[in-house]
């Protein structure tokens, strides 16, 4: 059954579609036809909004509305906090792979040894639409935040709006660094993860993280791709 995004939409009854990107969707893409059934959610509500197709024109498609759905989610606050990698291919992966697996936010940084990469507004956008394809397809309700921090000092990545949050990050080296598998995530409201880029995270950035007492963890023997890592601790916090 296919689900879409509908932003400002008052979920009543019956609706009337006019907006033509959802028209194409529906009509074009998905060939829709009268008495088939379409899924909407706002991005805001935990619902999911059952329709049925009534009608069709040439412009337009009229819905009734068949059943509310409450949606359960989880409860974790997760952000990711991803150093810009060397090729926008990454990016777009780390987006839906975060999205799929229910990231609430991520952040995109340049640490010490991120390579220089340009993202113009229409690539942006592009990772926008990513995320609500990703949000989509995978059931979820939540539309995540994407931020683009381009010159952040690594002490002020985090704005601590959460009292009770715990803060990884994650680490090439044994040395000053736990395994992942001694860390617990049970008494925390919220997770913030870091992840550094192809070169991983300098010493400098290394030293600034310990005075700010984040919590350095490490895979053991491997050395991960940079986007690997966010998949990797998403689901062992699942698991604990």
């Amino acid at each position: 059954m296919q689900r879409i995004y509908l932003q400002n939409t008052k979920f009543l009854n019956e609706i009337t579609l006019t907006d033509k990107e959802i028209y194409h969707q529906l009509t074009r893409v998905m060939r829709a036809r009268v008495g088939q059934s379409v899924v909407f959610f706002d991005g805001v509500q935990k619902l999911d909004f059952l329709y049925q197709i009534t009608w069709i024109d040439k412009s337009s498609v009229v819905l009734s509305l068949v059943n509310t759905i409450q949606k359960n989610t989880d409860n974790w606050n997760i952000i990711l906090y991803q150093a810009f990698p060397n090729k926008l291919s990454k990016i777009e992966f780390i987006v839906q792979k975060c999205v799929e697996i229910w990231y609430h936010k991520i952040v995109f940084f340049d640490s010490d040894n991120s390579q220089k990469l340009a993202l113009t507004d229409n690539k942006k956008q592009r990772l926008e639409k990513i995320a609500v394809e990703a949000v989509e397809q995978c059931w979820w309700n939540l539309i995540p935040e994407i931020q683009y921090l381009e010159t952040p000092s690594t002490t002020n990545l985090i704005s601590f709006e959460q009292n009770n949050s715990y803060n990884i990050v994650c680490h090439t080296d044994w040395k000053d660094s736990l395994s992942l598998s001694k860390i617990i995530f049970l008494n925390y409201d919220a997770v913030n993860i870091f992840v550094g880029p192809e070169g991983w995270f300098s010493q400098r950035e290394i030293q600034d993280f310990l005075k700010s007492k984040y919590n350095l963890v490490h895979f053991g023997d491997r050395i991960l791709r940079c986007e690997t890592v966010s998949s990797v601790i998403w689901f062992y916090i699942l698991q604990t």
